[in-house]
């Protein structure tokens, strides 16, 4: 199961890598 869920979770992490960069470029501080 795991096995078959790691393509899954790769790419929740490559999202949630790209939501960290969006963050990055724009600071939310409003």
């Amino acid at each position: 199961m795991l096995y078959s869920s790691n393509r899954e979770i790769s790419g929740y992490v490559k999202m949630s890598w790209r939501l960290t960069e969006l963050f990055t470029t724009y600071p939310a501080t409003t």
